[in-house]
């Protein structure tokens, strides 16, 4: 009997195994590339997604607010402010909600000052912009605006 490889039996030369190990080198590297780079950008956008939301409450909270003082300007402390004007200038180093609870370490800043629609008269209107800044320096912005009609 004869030993040895049958004419149906193949095996892979040295050059065939060298280059699967290669493929498969850089095939495993670039997926590592990509799994490092999404397992780093998670937590930033974890950050601006609670940002964007801690930004659209505060101008959900002002856009709420008479468009005038009903009674007296000058209220001191946000769980007082009536009016959308009361809100301008307001900066907090930590984020909190409407009745003070903590809603996380985000600096919010708001600005209320005029806006223009389109046939809406001037001093009927307010722009109104809430900037909470997260991470190392980014910042999301949410703005809208206030006409003077009837309040509730």
């Amino acid at each position: 009997m004869k030993r040895g490889l049958t004419p149906f039996q193949r095996g892979m030369t040295l050059i065939e195994v060298t280059v699967a190990i290669v493929i498969i080198g850089l095939a495993g590297g670039a997926l590592v590339g990509t799994l490092s780079y999404l397992s780093g950008t998670g937590n930033t956008s974890m950050l601006q997604g609670q940002a964007q939301t801690i930004a659209n409450a505060y101008l959900t909270e002002i856009l709420g607010k008479y468009f005038v003082d009903p009674n007296v300007d000058g209220e001191a402390a946000r769980a007082q402010f009536d009016d959308i004007d009361d809100y301008d200038g307001l900066d907090t180093t930590a984020s909190t909600d409407e009745f003070g609870n903590a809603a996380g370490n985000f600096h919010v800043h708001v600005t209320v000052g005029a806006g223009t629609l389109n046939a809406v008269p001037a001093a009927d209107v307010r722009r109104i912009d809430v900037t909470v800044d997260y991470g190392n320096g980014s910042q999301v912005i949410a703005s809208g605006y206030r006409t003077r009609y009837p309040n509730p």
